[in-house]
């Protein structure tokens, strides 16, 4: 088992430090060169004109990206994105691939590469119908060249860090299912005939003599003394493990006592309840949050009906990455049945229903003149706390992917 757990983590080293490599080797060999970032001084705004209809109109900038350009219509109906790369050994060529997508549905309308030339720090586009002889003007923009093997920190930072999360979130799940799912620790129920071959097998006399059942004997009186005291209803002293370093302790003091391979039928016997008590404590109970869970479905469902099926594998990888982080070691309930004080995530929807929930209505009574009143109520409040709340948790569930990175943390790796 020591022996795979190894493997594993030295084939996710490997697998990491190669695609390291690969990102910072990547602008340093590509056979293309970034042309720019394009994007207005002023007020955000690119200036596009032909020599045609078009004349000196006005785009929102969307965003700005090395080597390209995103800009939408002003109604709102579409997006056009423009990425440059300079050919290689062609100063005055450019090339340009084209997309155009509707603002309704994401779906592309048209797509396609396209060539243009650059004169005078103006990017001028030819031989398309649709786009024949736009010009985007480098009047009131800035360029950066950034294709001769310098690569930003910044830039590097914002492809590898995104890669890095996919990659930690693939790899939890991956890990938390082989830890769920493999064997026992000491899966063998020992008897004194198994002992006898195994002693058999290492060279020793069938019997243990008195002095290895003696030595098995106080080891195996050892296993729980790292433990925590407590007393029962019944006011009985008993010991129970809250951390992991104490059933490691128990796991030691049996792996000793199996090298000493005792034949007493009593002491085996103990060696049996002491090996189901560490199986006991390595297996794992569900911790988390069913309200959060049913919030994250419930709004993966609104999202689905809204957008498309897009948004499915998201909210799938990140129910199933939560789910599966929130089983925890039994000796880490233990742990937290001696706190006064509740898990993280019920104080986070805790604090957020009384948020809700102090929402106020303001009553105001009016008196006339001929004795009369009358009472008006505003709701108005409560409507926005509720909005305010609902966006809290729609906030919550959306991370619930690093919440569950957060929980495998905790619950796999430092048992904290």
């Amino acid at each position: 088992m020591k022996n795979k757990n190894i493997t594993m983590k030295s084939l996710f080293e490997k697998t990491l430090l190669t695609l390291v490599i690969a990102l910072v080797s990547m602008p340093m060999f590509a056979q293309t060169k970034v042309f720019g970032r394009w994007a207005s001084e002023t007020g955000n705004e690119i200036y596009i004109h032909s020599t045609s209809n078009i004349n000196n109109f006005a785009y929102s900038l969307d965003t700005d990206c090395y080597g390209g350009i995103a800009i939408v219509n002003e109604m709102n109906e579409y997006s056009e994105y423009y990425i440059f790369n300079k050919l290689d050994g062609e100063n005055e060529k450019v090339s340009v691939k084209y997309t155009k997508v509707s603002a309704l549905n994401g779906e592309k309308i048209s797509k396609g590469k396209l060539e243009a030339v650059l004169d005078n720090g103006n990017i001028i586009i030819n031989g398309n119908e649709e786009l024949s002889n736009i010009v985007f003007e480098s009047r009131d923009v800035y360029s950066e060249d950034i294709s001769d093997g310098a690569f930003k920190i910044e830039d590097l930072i914002a492809i590898l860090l995104p890669l890095l999360i996919v990659v930690a979130l693939f790899w939890s799940l991956i890990h938390m299912i082989y830890i769920l799912t493999r064997r026992k620790h000491f899966p063998h129920t020992y008897t004194v005939e198994m002992i006898r071959r195994m002693r058999v097998a290492a060279n020793k006399p069938a019997e243990a003599s008195y002095a290895e059942n003696k030595a098995a004997y106080d080891v195996l009186n050892m296993c729980f003394d790292s433990w925590k005291p407590y007393k029962d209803e019944n006011g009985e002293d008993q010991r129970v493990a809250v951390n992991k370093k104490m059933v490691d302790d128990t796991e030691a003091c049996i792996n000793r006592c199996l090298e000493i391979m005792p034949t007493d039928q009593a002491l085996v016997d103990s060696l049996n309840e002491t090996c189901e008590l560490v199986n006991s404590n390595w297996s794992r109970a569900f911790s988390g949050n069913k309200l959060l869970i049913g919030i994250t479905v419930v709004l993966a469902v609104i999202m689905v009906f809204a957008g498309g099926w897009q948004a499915a594998p998201f909210f799938v990888l990140s129910l199933a990455i939560y789910i599966l982080s929130c089983y925890k070691p039994i000796f880490m309930h233990n742990k937290d049945a001696f706190k006064t004080r509740g898990t993280l995530s019920a104080g986070c929807l805790a604090a957020i229903f009384g948020f809700i929930a102090s929402a106020q209505t303001v009553r105001t009574v009016t008196k006339w003149s001929d004795g009369s009143k009358t009472v008006d109520d505003d709701y108005s409040q409560h409507w926005v706390f509720l909005i305010i709340g609902l966006a809290i948790l729609a906030m919550i569930a959306f991370l619930l992917a690093l919440w569950g990175l957060f929980n495998y943390l905790r619950n796999y790796i430092l048992y904290m």
